[in-house]
């Protein structure tokens, strides 16, 4: 039988970069959601983001991109991987929540993310990123169940951590 609510999480860009900075509470989060059997996944527009800094972005930003790139398979962080179905589908739903002005208009990566992994039918992203840190839950809900999709919530992995303590 499928476990009703498969151990996987979504990572934003900004949690990948804590991570190449070694910030403790980005470190101790990778370590204890590995522990407990948690796959940690980067969603497609996640992994166009490091590339995007690794090359256009200031010279901090292409440092924590290189690293990130270089350390996503000894952080056992997987690419998420959608097939041409999903990806026109996260689309949609990306167009959605920019519509229902879930997120700021300039913040379309933001959508695409939160799109990607709920298509993928991943249930938590984790971010550091107010914008999406700060959408309305109910919101989200209404506009996952408009486009016919499993809601998804947002936490911080320090916020994931005193949870899990």
């Amino acid at each position: 039988m499928a476990e009703r609510f498969p151990k996987k999480l979504a990572l934003d860009t900004n949690v990948l970069f804590d991570l190449a900075d070694a910030k403790e509470f980005a470190v101790e989060f990778r370590e204890v959601f590995r522990a407990r059997g948690f796959e940690l996944l980067a969603p497609p527009t996640v992994l166009a983001e490091l590339h995007y800094f690794r090359r256009q972005g200031d010279r901090e930003q292409r440092r924590l991109a290189e690293l990130s790139v270089r350390n996503l398979l000894g952080w056992r962080v997987v690419p998420l991987v959608l097939g041409d179905l999903e990806v026109a589908i996260a689309k949609r739903f990306a167009e959605l929540v920019r519509l229902h002005r879930l997120v700021p208009a300039e913040e379309s990566n933001d959508a695409r993310i939160l799109a990607e992994a709920t298509v993928a039918r991943i249930s938590l992203l984790v971010t550091s990123d107010h914008h999406l840190l700060d959408i309305d839950a109910d919101a989200l809900q209404a506009t996952a169940d408009e486009a016919d999709l499993p809601a998804i919530d947002v936490a911080s992995p320090k916020r994931l951590l005193r949870v899990f303590r």
